[in-house]
């Protein structure tokens, strides 16, 4: 699994990509797509460094809590927390991630995060390549985790907001 360092750095490198194609005007549909990855990796650069964090899940209709140390989503599905096949995405793990550390990933960072994964869902399915309230929209979004995962003071260079 990647580290915070590989994590924090593909960031970067989806954010330089975004804002690329931010000034070139074109590639909608794929700008949308590289907010959400971006901030996919903002989260779990973040989540590989907490002591711990609380998901819940359902499992055969019973409402099970996990608390506990991991280092990327995917740890989740792997460990098998409950003896159990866990029927989510690694996405859905993020996002159960998001919502049960709220102390680290507040409303706003999730309502963000949220709206990126629709977005860049619709972007991809939907057949979005050109609308510039949707790049003006994901580009915020995308600018509140940066500047959220930049006010945490991690190590390393701080990850540059879209112009």
């Amino acid at each position: 699994m990647p580290n915070f360092e590989q994590h924090q750095s593909q960031a970067a490198s989806n954010i330089s990509f975004v804002s690329f194609l931010n000034a070139e005007g074109k590639f909608s549909d794929w700008l949308l797509t590289g907010c959400f990855y971006s901030a996919v990796h903002i989260v779990e650069a973040t989540v590989f460094l907490l002591p711990e964090v609380s998901c819940l899940f359902e499992v055969k209709g019973k409402k099970l809590p996990y608390k506990g140390r991991i280092l990327h989503s995917d740890d989740l599905k792997k460990n098998k927390p409950f003896n159990e096949f866990i029927p989510c995405s690694n996405h859905a793990l993020r996002k159960k991630i998001l919502i049960g550390t709220p102390s680290i990933f507040d409303k706003d960072y999730f309502e963000a995060y949220s709206d990126l994964e629709e977005l860049s869902h619709k972007s991809r399915y939907d057949c979005y390549t050109k609308c510039n309230k949707r790049k003006e929209r994901a580009i915020k979004k995308l600018n509140t985790i940066i500047k959220k995962f930049n006010e945490r003071k991690f190590s390393g260079t701080p990850l540059a907001t879209i112009e």
